[in-house]
């Protein structure tokens, strides 16, 4: 029996839109906790991303976080300070255990009679501050690096960092990742293994992130001061947006806020969002405000070191 054209086109449309059904990618929500491999502990304000694409969430204090992705075979990038990434497809459970990373000290002969003396690099005003960096929907890593230079031999211990900070909320965190530079000149391991935690409060203000009970030295191959956005409960907050052509909607985005600098060069600023490390762009938008642009955004960090 013939079949009619008619009918023989609607079979292939339905078989089209069966195949595309059967072979679109699922979405997932991911849940778990992130612990240490080793002692099973708790991993606190773990970083989760989707390698190449957009999205991700920070881990409670406990460790835990939900996140849904839309691809269910997309790869979680897994990171916490002192721990190696963890690489894992987005469907394969909720088993996500990291393991320890070497931490890198070099050796530092310590004055028996220190003389007090500190020296500041990478001072700014604050009305150098033109812009912020801010977290929507990924806990982005920025990165500034500061070359060694042999004054530092005199003062060889970080004291402290300073950040320009934007908080909307009254007590706004954030981790430092301190880094050595790697082969490839992208962060490579640790100066120090655990989180340090900074507070940003309310409103705009210079933040002192207080190191010197640490005694982490300046390393001679440059350091990497690494600014982690959390985005946690206690870092939303609510904004209103206009879409073009649409009413105004809200969304949830995180503080604080980080400072930036209009520079000429990008100063070895790198960001590690989408689950890699990426160069830092130089600003080619034609509409942007003429101060702004063929510059690059950088970090705002002062660092203090001391004897």
């Amino acid at each position: 029996m013939k079949i009619p054209a008619c009918k023989q086109l609607s079979c292939l449309i339905l078989l089209v839109l069966c195949c595309t059904l059967v072979t679109a990618p699922a979405g997932a929500q991911v849940s778990g906790t992130v612990k240490d491999d080793a002692s099973g502990e708790a991993l606190p304000y773990a970083n989760i991303q989707v390698l190449d694409r957009e999205g991700g969430t920070s881990a409670d204090e406990q460790g835990r976080f939900t996140l849904t992705v839309a691809d269910s075979a997309a790869t979680l990038v897994i990171s916490a300070t002192g721990y190696q990434p963890l690489y894992i497809r987005a469907g394969d459970g909720n088993r996500f255990r990291l393991h320890k990373a070497p931490v890198q000290l070099q050796e530092v002969t310590v004055r028996s009679s220190r003389k007090g003396l500190v020296q500041k690099i990478g001072m700014f005003k604050k009305s150098d501050i033109r812009h912020h960096f801010a977290a929507h929907r990924t806990p982005w890593v920025l990165a500034r690096y500061f070359p060694y230079a042999d004054s530092y031999s005199r003062t060889p211990f970080l004291k402290s960092v300073m950040l320009a900070t934007y908080s909307d909320v009254k007590d706004g965190v954030f981790n430092l990742r301190l880094y050595r530079m790697g082969k490839d000149g992208q962060p490579g391991a640790y100066l120090y293994g655990d989180p340090i935690i900074g507070h940003a409060k309310k409103g705009k203000r210079n933040t002192v992130v207080d190191l010197s009970a640490l005694q982490i030295p300046f390393p001679e191959e440059g350091i990497f001061i690494g600014v982690e956005f959390m985005l946690t409960a206690q870092n939303a907050y609510t904004i209103s947006v206009a879409e073009e052509g649409k009413k105004t909607v809200k969304t949830v985005t995180y503080a604080p806020r980080i400072g930036a600098l209009l520079a000429d060069t990008d100063n070895g600023m790198l960001t590690f969002t989408r689950g890699e490390w990426e160069k830092k762009l130089r600003n080619n938008d034609p509409y942007a405000p003429p101060a702004f642009r063929d510059k690059y955004s950088i970090l705002a960090v002062e660092l203090t070191l001391a004897d």
